[in-house]
């Protein structure tokens, strides 16, 4: 989308305003999943600290 785009008096502003709310969609969603593709690496790393520590635990104990 350019600017022109924005500014053109030949598309209507109804047809302007649901381009702008479907580019803030796509915008969002992408946000969306980056951040719960940081999350879930996140979780993993929480996992497997918790399973290092267990093992640790146990190896300590015997």
């Amino acid at each position: 989308m350019f600017i022109s785009d924005l500014c053109s008096t030949s598309v209507s502003a109804e047809k302007r305003r649901n381009n702008f709310h479907k580019r803030k969609l796509e915008v969002l969603l992408f946000y969306k999943d980056s951040l719960e593709r940081r999350l879930a690496a996140l979780s993993a790393s929480i996992d497997k600290l918790q399973e290092q520590i267990s093992r640790d635990d146990i190896e300590l104990a015997n």
